[in-house]
């Protein structure tokens, strides 16, 4: 695919779809001490309840969340990584947060946001299927104007006019299968 193309269905995957963001921790209220969390690395959540804990409340409660009264249940266990950016389409072997090459997230905190998150891409993908078959029929239908208008003896509309719609709706037809492809692709 020529570079000009590759940029353009980069940039407009990035304006069409977005993974769901990893939990917020940073501005919540700690369950055990009832402080506010100033910065990510000082806190986690407990999977089982979704409550969020200071790391070192937590070792002081012996591992035991307040909210369920469970212990505490990690949430890197129950993480979904995906196998390729959801951006650009980079691999994401071996599994880490955040794409190499685009820096797009590629990890959601249950298994539940990412199916969500995969079927939002196959209707995203449908849809743009969908757009390309309209418009490489319209840009059919341009064809068949311009030769009616060439063959038919009538001057049915300027010819020009044809060309440049074929040709817009044909390459815009043609970038939507691309485009299609691409998400479909995510998993």
């Amino acid at each position: 695919m020529a570079p000009y193309l590759r940029r353009r269905v980069r940039i407009s995957l990035a304006q069409t779809v977005r993974p769901c963001q990893p939990m917020q921790l940073a501005g919540s209220q700690c369950k055990i001490c009832n402080q506010g969390i100033m910065f990510e690395d000082e806190a986690t959540w407990c999977a089982a309840c979704g409550s969020v804990l200071h790391c070192n409340c937590l070792r002081q409660a012996d591992q035991i969340c307040p909210s369920c009264m469970r212990k505490y249940d990690p949430p890197d266990r129950h993480f979904v990584f995906s196998g390729v950016c959801p951006e650009c389409g980079t691999s994401n072997a071996p599994p880490q947060s955040n794409c190499v090459a685009c820096g797009a997230a590629t990890r959601w905190d249950t298994q539940a946001e990412y199916n969500a998150f995969r079927a939002h891409m196959k209707a995203t993908s449908h849809r743009y299927l969908l757009r390309a078959v309209g418009e490489l029929v319209f840009a059919g239908f341009c064809v068949l104007v311009m030769l009616a208008s060439l063959f038919g003896g009538g001057a049915i509309t300027p010819v020009g006019v044809c060309v440049v719609g074929f040709f817009l709706l044909a390459s815009d037809g043609l970038l939507c299968i691309v485009r299609s492809r691409r998400i479909g692709a995510f998993r």
